[in-house]
């Protein structure tokens, strides 16, 4: 009987070690989720210094950003998995204002914010993309 219990004993140990044996299959395959990043730009070919204000979808949040004649200004990123969000995805509403100003009356707001306004310049290369609105003189009339 106590000889039974060892080669029991022994034919589960060497079992058990098999199955710890490296397997020589093939590695399994990595999970990866796509994962983008987007960037948005206001292109300012105006003469006037403007502040743009935006707001983000699905939040409370809204901010300011300075924006210099004849220059380009990255307004804001947005990031995460799922790839890359379109303008439309993400803001909502701009509102542009002559920074010389101190009044509250915007001299343009877009709202709601449609995608084929912005040209996308550099996109899903690596999962990145660059937008931009290009605002002229006439644009802020």
């Amino acid at each position: 009987m106590n000889r039974l219990k060892i080669i029991f004993f022994l034919a589960c140990t060497i079992v058990a070690m098999v199955g710890c044996l490296d397997n020589t299959g093939s590695d399994p395959e990595p999970i990866t989720e796509p994962m983008g990043i987007s960037y948005y730009y206001i292109v300012n070919q105006s003469g006037l210094d403007l502040n743009v204000t935006y707001e983000i979808a699905f939040s409370d949040i809204d901010s300011t950003v300075a924006v210099s004649a004849d220059s380009t200004t990255k307004i804001f990123e947005e990031g995460g998995i799922g790839g890359l969000f379109p303008p439309s995805h993400v803001l909502t509403k701009l509102s542009f204002y002559k920074s010389s100003d101190d009044s509250t009356s915007p001299i343009l707001t877009i709202a709601p914010v449609v995608n084929e306004n912005w040209n996308l310049t550099a996109g899903e290369v690596d999962n990145v993309a660059k937008y931009e609105l290009v605002l002229s003189t006439e644009d802020l009339k």
